[in-house]
């Protein structure tokens, strides 16, 4: 099953931040209340960028306090168009070597991690795509994850 973010409000934001120069994107998925399945892909469409430009993209996670391990392994595929597809696998540490959370938040908790320096084309439109590789089919206690891309 893939999940798949389409908003226009999304290209509006994007046109009007490319002009202000910041935040580009930042967008999550809700995973469904049972958990994030193995096979749910979440995909993150993003829209014609205006004009060429240097960003940072980083990914996020927001996961509960019951979550069961101390880091998730997700695998983000990156396909730019005109260019070949990156594939990065990353771990990513929830909980410290104390069993403390280490994102943000009481109950719920936030984290977010860039992942690396990306070219942005003029005219140029890409697609994320998030998904775990836990071991267990269904990853419970995670809520949304998302990305978000900033200059």
């Amino acid at each position: 099953m893939s999940i798949r973010i389409h908003k226009i409000a999304l290209a509006a934001f994007l046109l009007t931040a490319c002009i202000d120069r910041g935040t580009l994107v930042h967008s999550y998925a809700h995973v469904g209340a049972e958990g994030w399945n193995r096979s749910d892909t979440l995909t993150f469409d993003l829209p014609q960028a205006p004009v060429d430009r240097d960003c940072e993209l980083s990914v996020g996670l927001r996961i509960t306090s019951r979550y069961p391990y101390t880091s998730l392994w997700i695998v983000i595929d990156e396909q730019w168009e005109g260019r070949s597809v990156r594939t990065d696998t990353v771990e990513y540490q929830l909980i410290d070597s104390m069993g403390d959370f280490s994102g943000r938040g009481v109950n719920i908790y936030q984290y977010e991690w860039p992942l690396r320096r990306i070219t942005l084309h003029s005219g140029e439109q890409g697609r994320i795509r998030l998904y775990h590789i836990m071991s267990r089919e269904i990853l419970p206690h995670v809520t949304e994850a998302g990305v978000k891309v900033t200059e």
